[in-house]
Formats: C-alpha cells, sequence, structure tokens
C-alpha cells in the first residue's frame, strides 16, 4: 500500500482583509513541519495543494524546509479539487441576512457575533453560527444563487482525493495540503461516516495538522488523525 499525507494549510489571516495568507504563525507551522519530515526522512514522490493561497503556500513552505535539510522532493502541482468549500459566501451573501432573520437559531447566532467584541468571544460566536449554517447546507436547506452546494463541493473533493490516490506504483508516498472541508470528505470516505460525523471530525482539524492514510486505488484507510507532534510549543497549535 502507498501512504498519503493530507495536510491542512497553516494559519490564514482570520477576518483581516486578506483572509486567503497565511499569518506568521502560519507559516512558522508549515516550517516546523517541514523540519519534522526532514529529521525523519521521510521522502515524497509527488506533493499536491489546493490553489487558495494559504493552501500553496503551506506546501512550497514545506517542500522548501525539506530541501534545505537535504530531502529534495517535487515541487507541489496544484489540484484545484483540493480547494476549500464556499462555505463562507453563505454568510456573506445578499441573501444571508434575511434567511437568518426568518430562522430563530441562526438569528439569534448571527447577533452574538456581531455584539462580540473580544477576539476569543468573536471566534466562538462566528464558530457557532459557522456551524450551524454549514449543517443546512449540507442538507440542502441554504442554496444561495452563485454559492456552490453542498454536492457540487463533496463531488468533487471526493474526486481529487481519488485522483492523488489514483497513479500506478506501490509504497509510493505523497503529501497534500488542503483545508477542513476536504479533509472532512476524505475522513468520511476512509471511515465511511455520515456527514454529520465527518463535520465534527473536521471541526477538530487543527492548523498544520497531519491526517495519514494507507491507500490503493480502491481503497483509503485512516492511518492517523489530526497530529501536531511538530509543534512543540502550545502556543504554536491553533484551529484558526
Amino acid at each position: 500500500m502507498s501512504l498519503l499525507y493530507l495536510v491542512r494549510h497553516g494559519q490564514a489571516s482570520f477576518f483581516a482583509e486578506d483572509y486567503d495568507r497565511l499569518s506568521p504563525l502560519g507559516e512558522l507551522q508549515a516550517r516546523r513541519l517541514g523540519e519534522f519530515f526532514a529529521a525523519r526522512g521521510v521522502r515524497f514522490d509527488a506533493t499536491y495543494s489546493g490553489p487558495a493561497v494559504r493552501q500553496r503556500g503551506t506546501a512550497e513552505i514545506i517542500v522548501a524546509t525539506m530541501a534545505e535539510r537535504g530531502c529534495q522532493c517535487p515541487a507541489p502541482s496544484v489540484v484545484p479539487g483540493l480547494n476549500e468549500h464556499s462555505g463562507d459566501k453563505l454568510l456573506s451573501a445578499p441573501e444571508a441576512k434575511a434567511f437568518f432573520e426568518r430562522h430563530s437559531e441562526l438569528g439569534s447566532l448571527a447577533k452574538s457575533f456581531r455584539e462580540a467584541r473580544e477576539p476569543e468571544a468573536i471566534q466562538k460566536s462566528f464558530q457557532k453560527l459557522f456551524e450551524a449554517v454549514v449543517r443546512r447546507w449540507t442538507v440542502g436547506e441554504i442554496t444561495f444563487p452563485g454559492v456552490e452546494s453542498w454536492q457540487e463541493f463533496h463531488d468533487r473533493a471526493r474526486q481529487a482525493v481519488a485522483f492523488i490516490t489514483s497513479h500506478a506504483g506501490r509504497g509510493r508516498t505523497i503529501l497534500a495540503v488542503s483545508s477542513v472541508g476536504p479533509i472532512s470528505i476524505a475522513l468520511q470516505t476512509a471511515l465511511e461516516a455520515s456527514i454529520p460525523v465527518s463535520l465534527d471530525l473536521g471541526w477538530r482539524l487543527r492548523n498544520a495538522s497531519v491526517n495519514t492514510f494507507l491507500y490503493t486505488p480502491e481503497r483509503l484507510t485512516l492511518d492517523g488523525f489530526n497530529s501536531v507532534a511538530h509543534l512543540a510549543n502550545a502556543e504554536e497549535i491553533t484551529y484558526r
């Protein structure tokens, strides 16, 4: 069997004007992972990333850091299907405010988020609102124009994972950097889990965490989940 290291990108710039870029801590997390792989003599036969800046940046830093330590790997190839879903647009779409007002649960959560002032309260209230909205999105209750449906996202993420694990040859080791959404789909596939279970697993994924899968072209088996063994300091471990 072959081995897939499926990594969540490093910390992005949460609530900044441009979210889709690594924060300084996110860059450090990626370097730590590159150092960790190099120290253990990991060699990747292929490396991939989604097209987002935070995904590509994480993969590039990992590969460059490994090269600095004598572990040469192929440059990352972009796989569009590894991109995150457009769930954030569910909160910012013009139709969102009216939808929230029609659903008391969402309206209450949206109000808490708007009124939050402290950084910790902002993050917690955002996460509660986001999770509630995504749950409704997965069952088709939320469909806004221009926003990818859950089924569309699910299909292209699953196809992306199938693509990167379909290459011929045994004993291959590959790296792919993605985001919570596509990694959740990989977990769902490997575990034959329900959508709610895979979402719950996805919400636990830390930045720059490592998930390992044994695979053949016909099978995907979870071997390790959400590891941050490469992050030695507690302040380097983040969810956003």
